[in-house]
């Protein structure tokens, strides 16, 4: 995608190891808009590409041959609009001339992800960012879907919330951060690797930064790892968050564990400096709510 991007191409073709269909989508939309094909080896493959919103699906053999005729009669039997067409050259490019959708320009705010295990203080760190304890918190899992944060200050907006698909909502708050950054609320790091795979490959990609947060008392759980692992490909932009630093005793067991997260970041995701912040979410969150008390007495 980048290089698509890079020269401003028309479209893209996607192997089976390139990113989601809806994530060029959106990525093609925010430059203009463009093609997006999909490159499949079975029936059932071209029907999720076609349900993805693939303008054009390419079906062949595992080697890259052409389809047997009982793979290709069975795609084309789920087939719901467009026609199948002879893969030469000739009829590609015909093809692609005539269908290059005009997507309208994309003006989206800065996307920021927050990610993390379960009870690693994520909705903590977000109520701090916002300033207000909007989001619950609690020693039990608190959030079991992504949810996208937006504002609006429109009365009632607190209790707003829209569902976009299982396991997918969009949440109003009055938060003037959210003026300029959406944030994206995911459930423990466990829930997604098991559960919300395509919906957190839809965000990660897209996002301008991730907020990695994980707890200062077990920082890289194993699903942590896992998960670490599983983004490396996107190479996204990462900031480590070491929450509940008022755990430790001292500066110098929170230097530690800073050093920790450091080094085991730069061996997954191959960085010189990862960036690791220790904080205390709760702390900050106090704090922020009381200056905002004295700037308005």
């Amino acid at each position: 995608m980048d290089i698509t991007q890079a020269a401003e191409a028309d479209g893209v073709l996607l192997t089976g190891r390139g990113v989601p269909v809806v994530v060029a989508k959106r990525m093609l939309a925010s430059t203009g808009g463009g093609l997006v094909g999909k490159i499949v080896t079975s029936a059932a493959a071209a029907v999720t590409a076609a349900a993805d919103g693939a303008n054009l699906v390419l079906i062949t053999a595992g080697d890259g041959g052409p389809p047997s005729a009982a793979e290709l009669a069975a795609a084309q039997s789920q087939q719901r609009s467009g026609s199948a067409i002879p893969v030469t050259l000739a009829k590609a490019r015909e093809f692609l001339e005539e269908v290059v959708p005009q997507l309208a320009e994309l003006d989206e705010p800065f996307l920021l992800v927050v990610v993390g295990e379960f009870n690693s203080g994520k909705s903590s760190v977000i109520n701090a960012l916002l300033g207000h304890k909007f989001l619950a918190e609690g020693i039990l899992p608190t959030t079991n879907e992504i949810s996208i944060l937006k504002y609006s200050d429109e009365p009632g907006a607190e209790a707003r919330m829209e569902q976009q698909a299982d396991g997918l909502y969009v949440r109003y708050l009055p938060a003037r951060l959210l003026e300029e950054v959406n944030i994206v609320d995911t459930p423990g790091t466990n829930v997604i690797l098991e559960r919300q795979q395509r919906l957190t490959e839809e965000y990660v990609p897209r996002a301008d930064l991730v907020l990695f947060v994980m707890s200062a008392d077990r920082p890289f759980s194993e699903s942590e790892v896992r998960f670490l692992e599983y983004i490396r490909q996107w190479r996204k932009k990462v900031v480590f968050v070491v929450n509940k630093a008022d755990m430790l005793s001292s500066q110098d067991e929170v230097d530690e564990v800073k050093s920790f997260v450091s080094d085991n970041a730069r061996r997954l995701l191959k960085l010189d400096a990862p960036p690791v912040l220790a904080v205390s979410s709760r702390s900050a969150l106090r704090a922020k709510q009381a200056a905002g008390r004295t700037a308005n007495q």
